[in-house]
Formats: C-alpha cells, structure tokens, sequence
C-alpha cells in the first residue's frame, strides 16, 4: 500500500481562486499527478484535509479517478464540524466527497487552534508521498520540511 497526502490551507482568496487560471493549471497538475499514481502503484491511496481548495478539488479529482482506477480515497477530518465554517453548497461538496469516499478518519470533535496542524501531522505520518499547496501556517510548514517524505508542490504562486 502506498499512500499520497494533499496538504493545503483554504487560499484566502478562494473565492476568487477556484475560477482562475492558476487554479485550472493547477487543477491539471493534480489530475496528471493522481492518475500516475492510480496507474504506477499497487493498493492506491489518497489522503485529503477536505479543507476547501486544495485538498477538496484534489479529493474530487481523486473520486474520477477511482472510478477508472483501484484509487481510494481517505477523508481526513480534522474535527467534526468543519462543514460548519462552509456555505451551503460548499456543504454540500464536502459532504458528497465524504459519502463516496472509502475512509473517514475523524480526528477531533472540537475545533482547537491546532486541528489543521493535528491533520497535517497525521497526513504526514502515514504518507508516503506528500504533494503541498498552498500552506501559510509555519508549523505545518515545518511538519512536512521536517517528514523525509517525498515532497512535490504543486501551488503554482511558490
């Protein structure tokens, strides 16, 4: 079993983000990254944070895949009402990926200060691959550096 970790913050200008140009570049880099990975490795797996961005577009592409592939997807929840910070239809994204996906870890069920760096750490733990975003906080930052893993950014403005 080999295992690929998506980490990645929500980009403050998300809303803005999701229908720009570097997200449709980005969107394609993830897509090659993923289907290589479902193509080239036995027993499959993709970890997604379902933080909005990133790890839910990834998720996404990692569910098209899974239908061509052996993939399988695991939704790392960092605490149980994360959906709750979201729009209704970003609800409704998150908790459709969430219904197909093959592993939900729930992690916490309250929200701290530290429920993303918990996530990030668990990711990092069990991946053996970990492809970064867009990552502001320093102490996640410093989790993936410090990890030995293979690393591979795919956030176009780094």
């Amino acid at each position: 079993m080999k295992k690929i970790a998506i980490i990645s913050e929500t980009p403050e200008n998300f809303k803005n983000f999701e229908s720009s140009y570097e997200a449709d570049l980005l969107f394609e880099k993830l897509k090659n990254q993923i289907f290589l990975f479902a193509n080239n490795t036995k027993n499959p797996w993709i970890l997604s944070s379902m933080n909005l961005g990133l790890s839910t577009l990834a998720a996404e592409i990692a569910l098209l895949v899974k239908e061509k592939t052996n993939l399988k997807l695991e939704c790392v929840i960092p605490f149980e009402e994360q959906a709750k910070y979201f729009t209704e239809p970003e609800r409704d994204r998150y908790f459709s990926i969430i219904e197909r996906c093959n592993k939900e870890t729930l992690l916490a069920t309250k929200k701290t200060a530290n429920s993303n760096i918990a996530a990030a750490s668990y990711m990092v733990e069990q991946a053996d691959i970990i492809l970064v975003g867009f990552i502001k906080n320093k102490e996640i930052k410093d989790i993936i550096e410090n990890s030995n893993k293979h690393l591979v950014n795919l956030y176009i403005g780094a």
